[in-house]
């Protein structure tokens, strides 16, 4: 158990020593992130009054969630369509409860 706990701490500590430095993430993403948008995250987080680290990693983070939310719906609305058919059926065959008891209420 002692083990888990300092792979865990290791790996929260690398973690943040990646999140933490903005050398690290230009060295990482200079070729990737335009210094224009740099900018615009930098004067974005200032303003939120967080580093650009803490900044991006809370885009990243609210975008992956967004993706899992779409990818929820999109799954969820196949199988609504998927089982239309069955759910038509149910409801065909639960008819006269349904009847039967909006009738009973007063």
């Amino acid at each position: 158990m002692e083990v888990l706990w300092r792979l865990r701490q290791q790996h929260a500590g690398l973690l943040r020593q990646a999140w933490r430095g903005e050398e690290a993430l230009e060295g990482a993403c200079a070729d990737r992130v335009s210094a224009a948008a740099l900018r615009r995250a930098d004067a974005a987080a200032r303003a939120e009054g967080v580093s650009r680290s803490e900044f991006i990693r809370t885009a990243v983070e609210r975008r992956l969630e967004e993706i899992s939310v779409e990818e929820f719906e999109r799954e969820l609305a196949e199988a609504c369509i998927a089982n239309n058919q069955r759910n038509l059926e149910l409801l065909k065959e639960f008819e006269h409860v349904d009847r039967e008891a909006w009738a009973a209420i007063p």
